[in-house]
């Protein structure tokens, strides 16, 4: 993750997407099924 994308005092949503390696649609990419569920977090001041 690059330095300085998390701040203080901000409010997250974390969506991780699955991606197949060599580029074929049917195995992932861009497919809703591999999306995982949302977490939502804060970080504090």
């Amino acid at each position: 993750m690059p330095t300085g994308l998390i701040k203080r005092g901000g409010n997250y949503s974390w969506v991780i997407h699955a991606r197949d390696s060599d580029g074929t649609m049917l195995l992932g990419d861009f497919n809703d099924g591999s999306l995982s569920g949302s977490l939502t977090f804060s970080v504090a001041q």
